[in-house]
């Protein structure tokens, strides 16, 4: 049975990474607990640590994940921090407190593919599929129906529709005025 390793206080790259994720945003806690079973499914029982086995049930703060892990793993710095607040904003989570732009966090991901790619290995289960749409498809959509971006970013009640057929549901609670304006490259 394939080991994943990095999961030790000595090698802790896979444990770091999670965490980071979970701090980035790119992962909530249930994403988190859900992962746990995914290690033990894929793990020996005797290369698994007992902190697996404690995160299932973990519901406290991001802070509180050291505690229970018993170690502070290895922390993902610079580009790469910040192409996983891509993967955050690419899934469309309202990312509370980020150190970056969408945009930049968009071209850092851009920039560093090995991020998504090692996000999509160690989270098999997360999807990243067809209800997300990156600026390109969006940028699509609306020329397609001649919408104006106000369409997506004023209330209903201002006289807009509030959803079409086909229309991208999570568009109007996930994109901010501000990230549209500054990825689709259009004037406010």
């Amino acid at each position: 049975m394939p080991c994943i390793t990095g999961l030790t206080q000595e090698d802790s790259q896979t444990i770091g990474f999670v965490v980071d994720c979970l701090f980035c945003q790119a992962i909530d806690r249930a994403e988190l607990r859900k992962w746990c079973p995914h290690v033990v499914i894929t793990n020996d029982l005797e290369h698994i640590p007992q902190y697996i086995f404690n995160l299932m049930d973990f519901d406290e703060g991001a802070a509180d994940v050291f505690r229970v892990i018993g170690f502070v793993p290895t922390k993902i710095r610079g580009a790469d921090e910040s192409a996983l607040y891509g993967i955050a904003y690419l899934r469309g989570i309202d990312v509370f407190d980020s150190p970056t732009s969408p945009s930049a966090a968009s071209k850092a991901l851009e920039a560093r593919p090995v991020m998504l790619q090692r996000f999509r290995e160690v989270f098999p289960f997360v999807d990243l599929g067809p209800t997300r749409w990156s600026a390109t498809a969006l940028r699509h959509w609306l020329k397609q129906r001649a919408m104006p971006l106000t369409a997506l970013t004023e209330p209903a009640s201002a006289g807009r529709r509030r959803s079409e057929p086909g229309a991208p549901q999570n568009v109007r609670y996930c994109l901010w005025s501000q990230w549209v304006s500054a990825t689709l490259g259009l004037p406010w």
